[in-house]
């Protein structure tokens, strides 16, 4: 008797239950601007483009147009980089003048390096008062009219519009399964041969060789030279 009072029980609080019917609407498929643009729901934030989206998503749409009217990818991309480099020239050709100043006084400034260490030499000290040497390198600056940063920081402005160039080339899932030439049979793969990285590597070096330098330790020289094209190659074999 308890076990059938029981078992009505149950039926009766089952039966007082409301069923709830839940709907979902799903996208699978790649993340592709213009398809998750018509899904709504702001999916389009999904395609992760990084601090610099204002910038990448213009860049995606130049890029897919660029690809539109060759019909390649690769060509595509190229066509974005030269506009890129186009736009930016203005930044780019003043900080090239800049450094080419810098280069001009540079004799002038190993000359003052020079003479403070000879100085310091006769004081019996190791190297020269550096407050003394910032004060006449820049005293020297001033005197030829040259800003120290003008070479920099203008490429330091340049750096977002890189970083998004990259995020958009990168987060483009147009590319995969898209060839390149030759053994590179998809653009979102690294080299097998890894003869692009190596190929950056030593246009980079003969960059620097053919780029004035304004940085009077010769040790920092050498860095710049050597360093940075073996650290750029190490960092692109595995992209």
């Amino acid at each position: 008797l308890a076990t059938a009072t029981g078992d009505a029980a149950a039926r009766a609080r089952l039966g007082a239950r409301r069923l709830k019917a839940f709907a979902y609407e799903v996208y699978a498929g790649p993340k592709e601007v213009d398809a998750l643009n018509p899904a709504g729901h702001n999916l389009v934030s999904s395609v992760d483009f990084g601090w610099f989206g204002l910038i990448a998503m213009p860049m995606l749409a130049v890029l897919k147009f660029a690809q539109g009217l060759t019909g390649s990818w690769p060509i595509a991309i190229v066509l974005l980089t030269i506009l890129v480099k186009i736009l930016l020239w203005p930044a780019t050709g003043k900080s090239m003048k800049s450094m080419r100043n810098m280069q001009k006084i540079k004799p002038e400034l190993d000359r003052v390096r020079k003479d403070l260490e000879e100085k310091a030499k006769k004081q019996g000290l190791d190297k020269p008062d550096p407050q003394e040497l910032n004060r006449v390198t820049f005293e020297l600056y001033k005197k030829h009219g040259v800003n120290p940063l003008g070479g920099c920081l203008p490429l330091l402005l340049q750096m977002p519009i890189y970083i998004a160039l990259y995020r958009t080339i990168n987060s483009s899932v147009e590319l995969f399964n898209q060839p390149l030439f030759g053994w590179v049979t998809d653009l979102t793969q690294k080299d097998p041969f890894y003869v692009l990285p190596v190929v950056l590597g030593g246009v980079m070096f003969l960059q620097q060789k053919l780029t004035p330098q304004t940085a009077g330790d010769p040790m920092q020289q050498k860095m710049m030279l050597y360093f940075m094209p073996i650290l750029f190659t190490a960092m692109m074999l595995q992209l």
